[in-house]
């Protein structure tokens, strides 16, 4: 079958596809349909071809928005969900992963709930003990690093005194980034890489 796969393509990509050590194809052969067992092929191309959500569960509200009736939420208790259309197929297509990208899922002993469930129990029986506070990785800490080596400032170290500063938040959305900035456009408010004066003797 990986061979038949392989050699419907074109022309121009056989030679360098048939060089392939593996051939990325993947034929998952563990359910077989004899040829003779009609209906058994015509359910497997039923599977194949069929909708993510039935048909029936989607409905059209106003607004161009969609109402999706789901199994009851555990937390909530919400049977239904109002959805943009983007929204919708961005929901429905998370679990395909990105070009290049593998997903992996574990079950059993290392699926999450059961670790979960596990770490659960050794806290109980350990107590509560405090946790060590959890220090940047060097990928988190690099921007602190890179405007240490440009302005020569430390930006986790409090101009004032000197002491360690921690981040309590990032702002990200743009409106609230132009209000800040209007603000201290109006009110003044300085630079903190410009030039100082040297201090007064």
């Amino acid at each position: 079958m990986e061979e038949v796969f392989r050699r419907r393509v074109s022309e121009e990509f056989l030679n360098s596809l048939l060089g392939w050590v593996h051939s990325g194809f993947s034929v998952h052969d563990e359910q077989t349909v004899p040829t003779e067992d009609v209906q058994g092929a015509e359910r497997l191309a039923r599977y194949l071809t069929r909708g993510p959500l039935p048909i029936d569960v989607v409905e059209k509200v106003e607004g161009g928005r969609l109402r999706v009736r789901t199994p009851p939420d555990p937390r909530t208790g919400l049977v239904e969900k109002i959805l943009d259309p983007l929204d919708l197929i961005h929901a429905l297509t998370t679990q395909i992963p990105d070009p290049g990208q593998h997903m992996v899922r574990y079950y059993a002993w290392y699926s999450n709930r059961s670790r979960g469930a596990r770490d659960a129990v050794g806290a109980r029986l350990a107590g509560a003990q405090p946790q060590p506070e959890p220090t940047p990785s060097p990928s988190r800490a690099s921007w602190a690093r890179l405007l240490r080596r440009i302005f020569e400032i430390d930006p986790l170290l409090c101009a004032a005194c000197g002491s360690a500063m921690k981040i309590v938040s990032v702002i990200t959305e743009p409106k609230v980034i132009d209000a800040i900035l209007r603000h201290l456009a109006k009110t003044g408010g300085r630079d903190p890489f410009e030039g100082r004066a040297p201090p007064a003797a």
